[in-house]
């Protein structure tokens, strides 16, 4: 574990501030947040240890804003 509370304030910092820039956002918008999310999972799921099941909940969450970005008309 590299850093353990720390790590997890800044991880949760990200993802909201990633959400709210893209909330209302387009396409592209939301294919990056939901990459971003995916890359954020994965490396909360590989460095926290007690955290894997919040970095496979971020992981499934960016897979699925990224199928609505490419899902979208806008």
């Amino acid at each position: 574990m590299a850093g353990g509370t720390d790590v997890n304030i800044l991880i949760g910092v990200a993802g909201i501030i990633i959400f709210l820039a893209t909330y209302k956002s387009g396409k592209i918008g939301k294919l990056f947040a939901g990459l971003l999310y995916f890359l954020l999972g994965l490396g909360m799921a590989y460095v926290e240890t007690d955290a894997v099941w919040v970095g496979i909940i971020i992981i499934f969450l960016g897979l699925g804003m990224t199928l609505e970005g490419l899902l979208s008309n806008k």
